[in-house]
């Protein structure tokens, strides 16, 4: 009876051990699964979502990439005639189409454009790291201190006079503006 049940005490780890490995394994497909690529023809809804995210993300042309009708865009190239050269505010998002907080930004950034049309020189510089076409931006970009995506400048006749990265508020970035007008 003794070895009867010294071999159930030693079965009852090994069963968890199985059961441990099982789940573990199990954890490692449905991962596997989820982050490999999928058939096009596929049904599943979020498989399809996934894939139109995917699509979006490696489109050369995101929303953060297109201007509105009151911002200019900046390059490394035009810097000191947009910006450096200009006689009034200037403000300069600095941002990679990658970058979820520079997607949430850009709507914010058109609208500060619009509403300062004429008072506030709107500028986009795409400084994304992964573009070789804009390599020479994101160069420019980090030798002006660029630590992080998105970054705001603003200038006054050519200085900088405030610099912020992340995300802001309409209306935060509004009383940085106000402060120079």
């Amino acid at each position: 009876m003794a070895k009867k049940e010294q071999k159930k005490n030693l079965d009852m780890p090994l069963i968890i051990l199985v059961l441990a490995g099982i789940a573990i394994l199990g954890g490692i497909i449905v991962y596997a699964s989820l982050n490999s690529p999928k058939d096009a023809n596929n049904s599943n809804d979020s498989t399809n979502k996934k894939t139109e995210e995917t699509a979006e993300s490696n489109d050369p042309e995101t929303a953060t990439d297109k201007l509105g009708p009151n911002e200019v865009k900046i390059t490394a190239a035009n810097f000191k005639s947009e910006v450096e050269d200009y006689k009034g505010v200037v403000l300069v998002d600095v941002y990679a189409s990658w970058c979820p907080h520079c997607q949430k930004l850009a709507p914010v950034i058109t609208e500060i454009a619009d509403d300062y049309k004429g008072k506030v020189k709107v500028g986009k510089l795409d400084a994304n790291n992964q573009k070789p076409e804009v390599k020479a931006n994101f160069d420019f970009a980090v030798a002006k201190g660029l630590q992080g995506y998105p970054t705001v400048w603003i200038y006054k006749d050519g200085q900088k006079v405030e610099e912020f990265s992340g995300e802001k508020e309409k209306d935060e970035i509004k009383a940085l503006l106000e402060k120079y007008l």
